[in-house]
């Protein structure tokens, strides 16, 4: 059976899920530039993956600015 291969959006998607579960960023994550850096990913491929995240409600974009809040669960 031949395994499935995840894209690069889907495989930033859950390296962010992983860090937000674990706690890494408590409020915010950090500013785009600087966390693609980090995941040393192109800034539109993180912006993808975090948009994915808004959709499903884990981030919420936070003002005018291109920062996410970290939405708690109940």
């Amino acid at each position: 059976m031949p395994l499935e291969k995840q894209s690069l959006i889907d495989q930033v998607e859950a390296a962010l899920l992983k860090e937000i579960t674990m706690g890494k960023w408590p409020q915010t994550l950090p500013g785009l530039r600087s966390l693609a850096k980090e995941l040393q990913v192109s800034v539109p491929t993180l912006s993808a993956a975090i948009d994915r995240l808004v959709s499903k409600g884990i981030l919420s974009s936070q003002g005018g600015r291109k920062r996410f809040r970290i939405q708690k669960s109940q």
